[in-house]
């Protein structure tokens, strides 16, 4: 996927993280590829957020040449439909 296509979505930069992770099936995205290549402003922030939302992203304790850290996502989560509350209307007999 090119940096063009990923803009032409209008996706949330937390999007375009997830993105860039999911397409990497696994294998390790350079945090200089999301912050300079994609245009993420705090790429770590970003993770960050999809970690709080349940996503299991790993980081690397090697750093790149420019000191960033790598991530991959381990899984992802499934987002569960919010449950019909069981709610009876009808008057009661008493």
């Amino acid at each position: 996927m090119t940096q063009t296509e990923l803009f032409s979505r209008k996706l949330t930069q937390k999007e375009r993280v997830l993105k860039a992770l999911s397409e990497a099936n696994g294998e390790w995205v350079s945090g200089c590829y999301l912050n300079r290549g994609l245009g993420i402003t705090q790429a770590n922030a970003r993770v960050k957020e999809l970690k709080m939302e349940g996503y299991k992203i790993e980081e690397s304790e090697h750093r790149d040449d420019y000191g960033f850290v790598f991530h991959r996502l381990v899984n992802s989560i499934e987002k569960q439909e919010p449950k019909e509350a069981s709610i009876n209307f009808a008057p009661s007999m008493a």
